[in-house]
């Protein structure tokens, strides 16, 4: 009996031990900043007011997986319109307005077999689309100028990835798509809005 009992107390703590190193090997929650694009300057605009407008609804299920970054691409968009458009103007208004920011999520098929075990498959395939589009008008609402962009991104990941790591390749995604959104946005407000343009 004691020697059972032994036996007993040396697995629990054997277990113990065991879950207590698993606790210690995992990666804490990866912290991912707020996104900033102050550093790429300021488009001042002859408008009294710039307004922030979503017409996209988060669906908040599957296939759209946007709800799950850590900054979901029409929030960075958001954050790049409060960043970079700035009223300089005595009246008017224009409105940035974030018509989709959504990202699919598709499942990909495996190697089966002696190859599936010896090969990392792409696991998901994500395709994001993001597009915005300015419109300024004047004091009596008139019309005055706009611009757009639309971008699009196709991203896969292996399969096996931790969250921690499967957060970072979203957060690279939603980078993406503004910097393309950048140019894109940038060179056609500056083509297609400048009369409005305050230097």
């Amino acid at each position: 009996m004691v020697g059972s009992r032994g036996v007993l107390r040396s697995v629990a703590l054997a277990a113990v031990a065991l879950a207590l190193v698993a606790c210690e090997d995992a990666p804490p929650p990866r912290q991912f900043a707020e996104p900033s694009y102050a550093h790429l300057g300021t488009i001042k605009l002859d408008v009294g007011q710039v307004d922030v407008v979503w017409q996209y609804v988060l669906p908040f299920t599957a296939p759209n997986v946007e709800h799950q970054f850590p900054t979901t691409p029409g929030k960075a968009a958001e954050r790049w319109a409060r960043d970079r458009l700035q009223p300089a103007g005595q009246g008017g208004r224009a409105k940035f307005i974030i018509k989709e920011a959504s990202v699919i999520e598709t499942p990909l098929a495996k190697s089966g077999g002696l190859t599936g075990l010896l090969t990392t498959d792409q696991e998901f395939r994500y395709d994001a689309v993001l597009e915005v589009a300015i419109e300024a008008r004047d004091g009596t609402g008139t019309r005055e100028g706009s611009a757009s962009a639309r971008v699009t991104r196709i991203h896969t990941v292996r399969e096996g990835l931790a969250l921690n790591d499967l957060e970072q390749e979203w957060h690279l995604l939603t980078e993406a798509l503004i910097k393309e959104m950048n140019a894109e946005l940038e060179k056609n407000i500056r083509e297609r809005m400048a009369p409005l343009l305050v230097f």
